[in-house]
């Protein structure tokens, strides 16, 4: 699951499950590509020492099996309510949404909206351009860096991209149906949310949901094999819908 050209290869395998199904419309959450809470932690350094004792640590944190951040920075002294306060101050959005660092899921778009536009090209004459939807909750992204990414993401993917802001999977099932592709930030919330169209009636079978591994705190405490577990979890969740993880992490060449 650690193996970026593994994952691509399930990806592709993937992409062509529903063989008479193109992909026009693709949902994304900001969160999974741009990495904000670790931008609201940077933003709270205040020597060059930190950021390079920050840097040494993201193998750790890139490997990790839970959904916290400052327990592989302790030497900063630093805890999660510190981070969660921070992001609600509207004068520092700016700048953290500046300073957050970009996921390796934001460098893989290019990899997934070709495997993309491959498949549809493989179905249907002339298909046309893909709609990705990005998806931002935890913050109030500044509408200066919401037009500067659509733009770039136009420029280099010929996708058309467009910003939302609703709480984090509180749309109808509907509204979620009608995406071909979802990469989700938090799929356990999602499953939470959905799990009666889900689970009960198996409305999402031929949608395809990519998302980050993780495991609750209160499990992962108990589990002996993680790895395991996350795979155990990929092929139960994938039973309902074209499910499978890819990690996100921070590139260390950035």
């Amino acid at each position: 699951m650690n193996n970026p050209d593994k994952e691509f290869i399930t990806f592709e395998d993937m992409m062509f499950k529903s063989e008479y199904k193109p992909i026009k419309k693709i949902y994304v959450d900001l969160e999974y590509m741009q990495d904000l809470r670790l931008g609201a932690l940077i933003n709270m350094l205040n020597v060059k020492e930190e950021l390079s004792y920050v840097v040494h640590n993201l193998p750790k944190y890139n490997s990790r099996y839970d959904r916290k951040i400052c327990k592989y920075f302790k030497a900063l002294k630093i805890d999660e309510s510190e981070i969660d306060n921070l992001m609600r101050q509207p004068e520092i959005i700016d700048k953290l949404c500046v300073t957050a660092p970009f996921t390796s899921i934001y460098y893989q778009l290019h990899e997934i909206i070709i495997a993309a536009r491959n498949h549809s090209k493989a179905i249907e004459d002339n298909p046309k351009s893909i709609e990705l939807v990005v998806n931002c909750s935890d913050v109030d992204y500044p509408k200066i860096l919401q037009d500067k990414l659509c733009s770039t993401l136009a420029k280099q993917l010929d996708v058309l991209p467009r910003f939302t802001k609703t709480p984090r999977y509180s749309l109808s099932d509907n509204e979620y149906l009608g995406y071909d592709l979802l990469l989700l930030y938090d799929y356990g919330e999602f499953v939470k949310q959905h799990a009666s169209s889900l689970i009960g009636t198996g409305k999402y079978a031929d949608t395809r949901i990519v998302a980050q591994p993780y495991i609750e705190d209160e499990i992962l405490a108990k589990t002996e094999d993680p790895e395991n577990l996350l795979e155990y979890t990929e092929k139960s969740i994938d039973v309902y819908c074209e499910f499978f993880y890819l990690r996100s992490t921070i590139l260390l060449n950035q």
